[in-house]
């Protein structure tokens, strides 16, 4: 936030935040250097079809005792 609004960088599209929805009083509606875009930017039928069908998979895998073919590893 500190280096938009000082401009120590140009501009930033930002789809995640620590609480969502933002506030609406939050600092980034404020700023002309940022777009803000709802985390489902990258979200279109074929996601999320796709989505159910790779979790049906790894839920057959898992019953099966079989290693998971799509793992997410969190920071």
């Amino acid at each position: 936030l500190d280096a938009l609004q000082n401009r120590k960088i140009c501009a930033a599209a930002l789809d995640v935040f620590n609480v969502e929805p933002l506030p609406l009083d939050h600092p980034y509606f404020k700023l002309d250097n940022v777009v803000l875009i709802p985390h489902l930017a990258g979200t279109s039928a074929d996601t999320v079809l796709n989505s159910y069908l790779l979790m049906a998979e790894e839920m057959k895998r898992y019953c099966k005792n079989e290693p998971f073919q799509s793992i997410v590893r969190l920071a």
